[in-house]
């Protein structure tokens, strides 16, 4: 069993060797061999100093894993929804939802990471710069995958060398600003997670045109709301 995980461990250190992000949850599962392959993969994060973006099942595992929550790679970036927010800091999904901004600063603080708490007017928190509300609120975001979708796209910002706060404002506001401008094109029914990828370089293409550099483009994203 421990040469096993030894092995493992070896495998997943060179698969990550020279990457430049990790994403990890999305369609994961809870198994117990899933709670063992995240374990190694926090660790190897944490060791090659790895931005990593937890979602979906990896964060319903940390929710009853809470000794790993405290080794957690420096400056992770958690993307819960209510209800796996509601799982990770032990409350019930409609407590979270009365308080989403203190829920989401609280946590962030707790485990030094930056937290996207999704839902209308999705809640960035981080634990230096406080709080950042997203503009955007559409149904559109409800559709099955979209929460993936926003992991892999604040992925690809962390793997182009965007720090966390940045490619999270970046990848959440472009994110939903696809998401509206599909729902204006095509309503609010039938739209994939899919179709919502795809929208997201026509969106950002169009805020290079007005804002060339996307750092800048920052500051007019979510203003800090606290400090």
């Amino acid at each position: 069993m421990c040469v096993g995980v030894k092995a493992e461990k070896a495998n997943i250190l060179k698969a990550l060797k020279n990457k430049d992000a990790v994403v990890i949850g999305p369609g994961f599962g809870t198994s117990e061999s899933a709670q063992g392959l995240l374990k190694i993969v926090l660790e190897v994060s944490a060791k090659l100093k790895l931005p990593i973006v937890i979602d979906a099942d990896a964060i319903n595992i940390l929710s009853t894993n809470t000794a790993w929550q405290k080794s957690l790679p420096k400056k992770s970036i958690l993307t819960p929804h209510p209800a796996e927010m509601a799982r990770l800091v032990s409350l019930e999904t409609s407590k979270v939802q009365e308080d989403r901004l203190a829920v989401a600063e609280g946590i962030a603080k707790k485990l030094d990471s930056v937290v996207i708490l999704k839902g209308a007017r999705t809640v960035i928190a981080c634990p230096e710069n406080g709080l950042f509300i997203n503009p955007t609120a559409t149904a559109v975001l409800g559709t099955a995958g979209s929460g993936d979708v926003l992991s892999g796209i604040i992925g690809a910002f962390l793997a182009q060398g965007f720090n966390q706060l940045e490619a999270t404002i970046i990848a959440v506001y472009a994110h939903g600003q696809a998401a509206q401008s599909l729902e204006k094109k095509k309503g609010q029914y039938g739209i994939l997670a899919s179709d919502v990828g795809k929208q997201v370089p026509i969106v950002l293409n169009k805020l290079l045109i007005k804002k060339p550099d996307l750092l800048r483009m920052i500051k007019s994203v979510g203003a800090p709301i606290k400090g």
